[in-house]
Order: C-alpha cells, then structure tokens, then sequence
C-alpha cells in the first residue's frame, strides 16, 4: 500500500471514532435517541382496541368515578368481609394514589368514549417509563462509565416487559420511575439537587 491510502484510511478511521465519541460525549443525545426510538417502538405495538383489564381495570374505573365526583370515591378495606351490598362500587384495592394521579389527567380530557380514557392511561404509562430513563442514567454513571451508563439505559429502555406492562397501563412505571429516582437522589453528593 502506498502511503496516501494508509494515511487516507487512518483518518477515515479517525473520523469514525470522533463521530461515535461525539455521541458517547453528548449522552444527552443519546437519551433523546433512546427515548424517541423506545417511544416509537411503544407506539407501533400498543394495542388500540384491547380494554384495560385486571387491577387495573378496578384503578382506572376508581379514577374515572374521581374525576366525575371531584373527591375520592368510598373505598373498602380488602380485609373487610362485611360489605354493605347497597354501596356500589365496592372498591376494594390497598392504596389509590395511582388513581388520584389518573383522576387528574382525567378531570383534564374531556372524551366522549371510555376506550380513549384507556388510551391515554396506556399513554401515561409509556411516558412515565420513558422519563424513566433519566433517573436510571443518573444512577447508573454513579458506578459506571457514560459508555455503559447509555448501555444499561438502553437494556432498560428496550425491555420487552417494560412495553407489556406499559400497555397494561398499571402502577409499575410510576413505581419503578419513583424507586429509581430516590436510589439516584439518595446516592447524589450534590446538596442541591437532594434538597431542592
């Protein structure tokens, strides 16, 4: 080889590795990046027509009777076996923070159909597991590097199970972002950010 085309080929390589050390330097943008493609991949599989079903069909029916009567509905200890048969609904569920949080979204749309009050639970939840990764790259950079701080990131991002327990449109997220938030906060040396 002559020497223009090895000194050509160094710096075509040079050039790659400045292009992926720009974006491993920027990891700003490779959470965008994330972000978007996991929000992407969220959107294209998520279930239109499927109602929400299990506990969580009992949240979104508390949060919708929230967002109608404009206070927390009556709710039952699930405990408590003598239950008036006269008060309907009988919600019988541990906590309802997850359905005060909906209420809100809810008292703020204004659908004519119950499918699109799924939906934009479904949409809820798909946007609190994609913020998520904002706290999970904070945590993770605490003991790694930014090359496996993204990596780790994106293994969270793009797991299979985050996206079905998003379309179930449950309470996981909002616990997993909140847990994930508090390790972060809880491990930070900087003053401000814990007691801001």
């Amino acid at each position: 080889m002559s020497d223009k085309k090895i000194h050509k080929y160094k710096n075509s390589n040079l050039e790659t590795s400045h292009s992926k050390l720009f974006l491993i330097k920027n990891p700003v943008i490779c959470l965008i990046i994330i972000g978007l493609v996991s929000l992407v991949i969220s959107i294209y599989y998520l279930p239109y027509d499927l109602p929400i079903t299990h506990d969580n069909d009992d949240y979104f029916w508390y949060a919708i009777d929230m967002s109608l009567l404009g206070e927390f509905p009556q709710m039952f200890s699930p405990y408590e076996h003598d239950i008036n048969p006269d008060v309907l609904p009988q919600y019988r569920f541990s906590n309802n923070g997850w359905p005060a949080f909906l209420s809100l979204f809810f008292s703020l749309a204004n659908f004519e159909n119950v499918q699109e009050y799924m939906e934009l639970q479904r949409y809820l939840t798909i946007t609190i597991s994609i913020i998520t990764i904002i706290p999970l790259y904070l945590l993770c950079r605490k003991f790694f590097d930014k090359y496996f701080s993204l990596l780790g990131v994106a293994l969270f991002a793009f797991q299979p199970r985050l996206f079905e327990d998003s379309f179930l449109g449950g309470n996981i997220q909002l616990f997993v972002f909140l847990g994930t938030c508090a390790l972060s906060l809880f491990l930070s040396k900087n003053t401000r950010m814990i007691y801001a």
